[in-house]
């Protein structure tokens, strides 16, 4: 397993700002926290396109979700041309 610095402090500034400053934080975060093997082991549904698990289109949803997107509806799902 690969380790991290402890003492690494991130900061931003508002100069190189955009909407999604923060993304890699939640990225990071939702990656320690094993959302997405979680998701696989406790989710079980069957599909037919199997192009994304279930845990991949879950952590698709969330990410809009966080990022402040504030009516689900106008969020696309991801498609592999």
């Amino acid at each position: 397993m690969r380790r991290e610095p402890r003492n690494l402090r991130v900061a931003f500034t508002a100069a190189g700002l955009t909407h999604f400053g923060g993304m890699l934080l939640v990225q990071r975060s939702l990656h320690r926290l094993g959302l997405r093997p979680a998701f696989r082991r406790a989710i079980r549904f069957p599909q037919r396109n199997q192009r994304y698990s279930v845990s991949e289109m879950l952590i698709a949803l969330l990410y809009p979700l966080i990022l402040g997107l504030g009516r689900i509806e106008k969020f696309q799902s991801p498609r592999k041309k």
